[in-house]
């Protein structure tokens, strides 16, 4: 697709970062400023310097939803690249409030398959496409939030 960055797998992040001003490098800055940091473009293999497209933020996780009536269950939509970047870890986490604390459910360092963090009964699909996979991972507990935290691995 036109705008993703492919082949990011071998790189990290200061390889990635080194297209943006020097003084926009850091992982939580928004270099294009779209509203979506550097880290966050990186994990999901969008272009450093491009604010709208496939670079926008149409392209960040959305929560969707499983099954049909009352075996509805909140589900969260994220599209990756493939390979994706080794040196990011990806972690799935719930909450039933904005405020409170925040639990992780599963789990993807790298390249890695997705990991269930505890017993929560977390699942995922995958619907693989040219150079980009579209998970979506599904919450059995019904938790209110799901969201995607993204750090990069040292």
């Amino acid at each position: 697709m036109a705008g993703y960055v492919t082949q990011i797998a071998s790189g990290t992040y200061a390889v990635w970062a080194s297209a943006l001003p020097t003084s926009q490098q850091g992982f939580s800055q928004d270099a294009d400023g779209n509203g979506v940091i550097n880290g966050l473009e990186y994990a999901l293999g969008l272009t450093p310097t491009s604010a709208g497209g496939t670079n926008s933020v149409t392209q960040l996780p959305r929560l969707t939803w499983t099954g049909s009536d009352a075996a509805r269950l909140p589900a969260l939509a994220i599209d990756l690249p493939s390979p994706g970047p080794m040196d990011v870890t990806y972690e799935v986490e719930v909450s039933d409030t904005l405020a409170g604390s925040w639990t992780t459910i599963l789990e993807k360092v790298g390249n890695n398959s997705w990991a269930e963090v505890g017993a929560s009964g977390a699942t995922f699909t995958a619907a693989a496409a040219v150079d980009r996979t579209l998970f979506t991972v599904t919450d059995p507990g019904a938790h209110h939030f799901l969201r995607l935290k993204v750090t990069t691995n040292p």
